[in-house]
């Protein structure tokens, strides 16, 4: 039998019985003790989600971990000392749909599908006005202001570029949540 726990053993022969004691060690059972994901990312971004297992059972092991967020799916098999626990990192590739997104982990023993993410659109930056002299003497400094607005819905930094007659005159580098 396979039952977990003693067991008593016992050759017989014609002449004689010898018994032995022996414990049926309980196989490796890897059990997920957290799960750690990202709360949104921008659409079309890969998402890196951390799972701790842990080897609950009395012998060593290899076993899958697996995670799947919308179809998609990834998977790792470390190998666990009993009692051990360690993190194992998974990756999703993302999605171009915003949308919230359910998050599953699982081992063949264990199942947690407590995490979600949100896809977002990323930061999507508008040139909203500019504020220039419609003259400017060729002998005078001019300032050149410009609105920039950020439509998408993460926060995002990018350059601003400002162009005079298609040549690069200056560059400044703005963050604008979403």
């Amino acid at each position: 039998a396979n039952d977990v726990g003693g067991v008593i053993l016992t050759v017989k022969t014609a002449d004689r019985t010898d018994s032995r004691s022996s414990k049926v060690l309980q196989p490796a059972t890897f059990l997920i003790d957290s799960v750690s994901a990202p709360d949104s990312i921008d659409n079309d971004s890969p998402a890196t989600i951390s799972a701790t297992i842990r080897n609950s059972g009395e012998v060593e092991g290899t076993k899958t971990v697996s995670l799947e967020v919308d179809g998609t799916t990834d998977s790792k098999s470390p190998t666990l000392s009993p009692g051990q626990s360690n993190p194992v990192d998974l990756e999703w590739g993302g999605t171009t749909a915003t949308d919230t997104y359910t998050v599953t982990i699982s081992t063949p023993d264990d199942t947690d599908s407590s995490e979600t993410i949100e896809v977002l659109e990323p930061a999507d930056f508008e040139v909203a006005s500019i504020d220039v002299s419609n003259e400017v003497d060729a002998d005078v400094t001019e300032t050149i202001s410009a609105t920039i607005n950020n439509v998408g819905a993460s926060d995002g930094k990018k350059a601003v570029h400002l162009d005079i007659d298609g040549s690069s005159e200056d560059t400044d580098t703005v963050t604008i949540d979403g």
